[in-house]
């Protein structure tokens, strides 16, 4: 059993006799920028909870391809095992250095059906990654370029849990699917407003309250949606049926 302190808080959600079953099933594994997690519309061998780092859904493995969401503590990679189809029309792409617990497809498998919790949490996960994925795709169809890159500096350190966010202005530019000049000309008016400070290819948040004030609502949206995920899960009466949420 893997011991001593994790910081993935999908795990941490757990009750702590279906976290340790996790952790019993889990390897520390180490994550490289640019490592492929799984590939597009090949077989998800692994889970990964992510504990430190960020890693990108990519809509297409293509080098211009927008990203459809970002991972790090918060979040875990293999959602297709979730829902038994074990292959993905994503590709997971490690953004920046960081670990994860890997977990076997097999025993992620035999975890859903032996644990309800655990099932229960990883079901409200994939609905929080579906909100997560609408409310981009309406934000960036909808909102402006500094909205944008306030709403995606901000769910980052959410979903990281990392004030420091080491991300080149051309990867946000390939993530929100904009061009390269139009993130560095916003990105340096958050500079020179005091809301950030950029250094050695990272950017550090230092106004969350700022960045939000002149932000659309997307990423409160996303907020919300996963402080269901992360709240107690609990029995409901369903008519004549008990369902676990």
């Amino acid at each position: 059993m893997l011991m001593g302190v994790h910081f993935n808080e999908l795990l941490n959600a757990l009750s702590p006799g279906t976290r340790d079953a996790v952790l019993s099933r889990s390897k520390l594994v180490n994550l490289k920028p640019r490592q492929i997690l799984h590939d597009r519309l090949s077989f998800v061998t692994h889970a990964y909870f992510v504990e430190e780092g960020a890693v990108s859904v990519q809509i297409r493995p293509s080098s211009e391809s927008a990203g459809a969401g970002l991972m790090g503590r918060l979040g875990m990679t293999g959602v297709s095992l979730i829902l038994g189809t074990f292959s993905s029309p994503f590709r997971a792409l490690v953004l920046t250095q960081g670990r994860a617990l890997q977990v076997e497809a097999g025993d992620f498998q035999w975890l859903m059906e032996q644990y309800p919790d655990f099932a229960a949490l990883m079901y409200r996960y994939v609905q929080a990654r579906m909100v997560t994925m609408a409310q981009m795709s309406f934000c960036n169809a909808s909102h402006t370029v500094d909205q944008r890159i306030r709403r995606w500096l901000l769910v980052a350190e959410f979903v990281t849990r990392d004030r420091e966010l080491c991300f080149t202005h051309e990867q946000i530019a390939r993530l929100l699917g904009i061009r390269r000049p139009s993130a560095t000309e916003s990105i340096r008016q958050l500079e020179n407003k005091g809301l950030i400070r950029q250094a050695r290819k990272c950017i550090t948040v230092l106004d969350s309250d700022g960045l939000a004030a002149g932000a659309c609502d997307c990423h409160r949206q996303i907020y919300a949606e996963f402080g269901r995920v992360l709240s107690p899960v609990k029995p409901v009466r369903w008519g004549a049926a008990s369902v676990t949420v």
